[in-house]
């Protein structure tokens, strides 16, 4: 992907989405709009959008809004199986070709609420993970048992947040690449609650979208 060896890339983008909680403005408008962005920075030849999650910090905008809170593990999304696995249950019949060739998972991360100054999205540059940092790990759902990657310490690792995010602003980032998988780790990453925040700042609302880009 067009994303610096460091495993994620800020962007500017305007979305003409007006309600982010509106399924038909996310699978018309929206899709349509990260379909673009990943073709221009992938150079792929399809892309295929496949998971969308709405989150906030704060517990009573979860409640009203029926959304999920931020993820504070510091995990990848995707282990070396879980990657095929993903494809298999997304793409169907299509899955079995689709994997001969070369394809990667990626995640664009959208600011709701400006500016993002609680819970941002931290992310570690991928050149300081090495496979020996992370653990393949179950994730149990109602309706789906995964398996992630979960990080371990390690004081090599550099972090880096964009302070201030708005929601004029994208966070790409690669969580499964075929061409590599078993022996880079992808993008590790987490939110964090900021020491010194004043608990009259807003929470944090966002949304994040998984999709495929294929490249054969």
């Amino acid at each position: 992907m067009g994303q610096p060896a460091i495993g994620f890339k800020l962007i500017n983008h305007h979305s003409a989405v007006n309600n982010f909680l509106d399924n038909e403005e996310i699978s018309g408008t929206y899709e349509a709009e990260i379909e673009s962005i990943l073709k221009s920075l992938t150079g792929a030849g399809r892309v295929h959008i496949f998971d969308h999650t709405v989150r906030a910090s704060d517990p009573e905008v979860r409640e009203q809004k029926q959304i999920r809170e931020p993820a504070t593990l510091v995990h990848n999304d995707y282990t070396p199986k879980s990657g095929y696995v993903c494809l298999d249950e997304n793409l169907g019949d299509d899955a079995g070709r689709l994997a001969k060739g070369r394809f990667q998972i990626i995640n664009l991360w959208r600011p709701l609420v400006n500016p993002v100054q609680n819970f941002p999205l931290v992310m570690c540059d991928a050149r300081t993970v090495g496979t020996a940092d992370v653990v393949p790990t179950e994730r149990r759902a109602p309706n789906h048992i995964g398996e992630l990657l979960l990080a371990t310490y390690n004081p090599e690792h550099r972090w880096y947040y964009f302070s201030n995010m708005t929601s004029d602003e994208v966070l790409v980032f690669k969580t499964f690449d075929s061409e590599n998988a078993g022996r880079t780790p992808g993008s590790i990453h987490t939110s964090i609650d900021v020491p010194g925040i004043s608990p009259d700042t807003p929470p944090r609302e966002s949304i994040e979208t998984r999709a495929f880009v294929f490249y054969d």
